[in-house]
């Protein structure tokens, strides 16, 4: 796993990708995909909302997962969004592991549309 780190200042926005994130196991058609995470350059205070894929998600039985159906094209790429959102943020306490287990809980979910 490698994570490349792009700060956007025109956009006010912190690009953090992960390669080659590893997806649970028996859920998804593929065991790997590229994680985008995108924070404020006043992280930690504003909390970090969604995150994208690719390459693209479906689930092992094919169909799209739940809030996953929008395509957004960041950084010369064609990203699957998951609109997924915490319900609560607190910077003293959260941080991108906080939020990165998060998503992995979501990731363990086969919920579809």
């Amino acid at each position: 796993l490698s994570m490349v780190l792009i700060f956007a200042p025109v956009l006010f926005e912190i690009f953090l990708i992960f390669c080659d994130y590893v997806l649970p196991k028996n859920i998804w058609e593929i065991d790997k995909t590229d994680l985008l995470i995108i924070t404020h350059p006043a992280y930690p205070n504003p909390k970090i909302d969604m995150f994208w894929v690719e390459p693209h998600l479906k689930l092992k039985n094919g169909k799209t997962p739940k809030a996953a159906t929008v395509f957004e094209n960041k950084l010369g790429r064609n990203w699957q969004r998951f609109s997924w959102h915490l319900g609560n943020w607190n910077p003293g306490k959260d941080n991108l592991i906080t939020y990165l287990n998060d998503v992995n809980e979501r990731l363990s979910k086969s919920e579809t549309e």
